[in-house]
């Protein structure tokens, strides 16, 4: 995940994989999910036996390994002799994801209704097609099982040319590649990068534990200053444990969330929408200080044009639309509410961080919603200016961000030219290493 670079040649045979899978996928409908089955199921008891007679003579909990050895070989039984039956669970279980990705369509649908913000019947159309399509694969798996099999294989044939046109980038001068990069993107399902975040950190957790990498914490590409980041924010519970992804430029965080707290429902998931502006080494402090957070940071390099761009995108995006909106301890110091504990984050913020924030009065912004009008939205919007990242599986999340930098930042042809994780630890460092100059 943490790799420092990506050969160009995975790219193209990766990119060529996906084609081939995904047009043997729409031809022979559901026979490939069946050759896959079958060979997951070999592939289990081969890997059980080998690893039965490789430990036998070397471990003393030999009970333990009779009885990881008997579970495989009863699961490997039961995907082989049962490929039908798995076939169709499989089909379920995809139809259920699409029925909550159109209840995510739907919910968003209600919202845009009630704020009435405009392309609101784009997305009820789309809510349609995904309850239709995610109701005959729930109630009719095995004989959809085709259809479900030619969605698959389209999504397959436009991630692997993705891939390809990520190779050609590659490949070709940078000049040359800046030109051909395609604008629109295919990632990875939403139910795969919601977890990144969470996986991302066990793999600080266990660096730290075991030997403290300083590459692991900070690389670069090229010895350049960034001139806007990408922050994503990695905890351990609450709404942030599937991340919190913000835009850092000129020396301020611009982050959107529900930081009004008043106006809360559903366990954070909705809320107003507030966008909070905050120096940016204040504000990465107390995140990791105060909250217990990694931050991992991905700078950009921007030329003029861009950097003027995203000026303008900033300018709009706090100025429309939006009204003031002011904490709890500014609401005190303005002799608005009674004196009493301020431990919430935006007074916090406001505190530590000299954060002010504007709340929306309209648009498709002004009502919070975490799985569609969230933070990752809205950075969204910063970014399109300069034509970075524009997904095409409709819903954004932190883990969506990660996957796509990251990997942008492994190429060589790229404008993302940093990765940094801050930590407690590296925290106090470079507050130490301020002192000393």
């Amino acid at each position: 995940m943490l790799k420092k670079s990506v050969n160009a040649i995975n790219l193209l045979v990766s990119g060529l994989f996906f084609i081939a899978v995904g047009i043997f996928s729409i031809v022979s409908g559901s026979t490939l999910m069946r050759y896959v089955i079958i060979l997951l199921a070999a592939g289990i008891f081969i890997h059980a036996i080998i690893r039965f007679f490789l430990k036998i003579f070397n471990t003393s909990n030999k009970s333990e390994l009779f009885v990881r050895t008997i579970i495989d070989l009863v699961f490997g039984s039961v995907l082989f002799f049962k490929v039908d039956f798995i076939s169709a669970s499989i089909i379920v279980i995809f139809g259920i994801y699409l029925l909550c990705h159109a209840l995510i369509e739907l919910i968003s649908f209600v919202i845009y209704q009630v704020n009435r913000v405009r392309g609101r019947i784009r997305v009820f159309i789309t809510f349609i097609i995904l309850l239709v399509l995610s109701l005959c694969l729930i109630l009719k798996p095995n004989q959809n099982m085709k259809y479900a099999a030619i969605i698959i294989g389209i999504y397959l044939i436009f991630y692997g040319i993705t891939n390809i046109t990520d190779f050609i980038s590659e490949v070709m001068p940078q000049r040359v590649s800046n030109k051909i990069k395609m604008k629109i993107r295919f990632p990875l399902p939403i139910f795969l990068t919601a977890f990144i975040p969470q996986k991302l950190l066990n793999v600080i957790n266990d660096s730290i534990k075991v030997e403290h990498d300083p590459s692991l914490f900070h690389s670069v590409k090229k010895n350049e200053t960034p001139d806007l980041d990408v922050i994503i924010h990695l905890a351990q519970s609450g709404t942030a444990s599937f991340g919190h992804v913000e835009i850092a430029f000129e020396g301020k965080i611009y982050s959107y969330g529900n930081y009004n707290r008043h106006s809360r429902k559903f366990y954070d998931g909705f809320g107003d929408g507030v966008i909070c502006i905050a120096d940016k080494d204040a504000y990465i402090e107390y995140q990791v200080m105060n909250r217990g957070r990694y931050l991992v940071s991905f700078g950009l390099k921007l030329n003029e044009i861009q950097k003027t761009k995203v000026k303008e995108r900033i300018h709009a995006l706090i100025t429309e639309n939006t009204i003031p909106y002011y904490p709890d301890l500014q609401l005190y110091e303005m002799g608005l509410i009674e004196k009493k504990n301020f431990r919430d984050m935006s007074s916090e913020l406001y505190k530590l961080a000299s954060a002010e924030y504007r709340k929306f009065t309209s648009g498709k912004n002004k009502t919070f919603f975490i799985m569609k009008t969230n933070c990752a939205v809205v950075a969204e919007s910063i970014l399109r200016s300069i034509g970075s990242f524009v997904p095409e599986n409709g819903i954004l999340s932190p883990g969506t961000y990660y996957d796509y930098l990251n990997g942008e930042f492994q190429k060589k042809n790229t404008n993302v030219i940093s990765r940094t994780i801050y930590t407690k630890e590296n925290i106090k460092k470079l507050k130490k290493d301020k002192k000393k100059a």
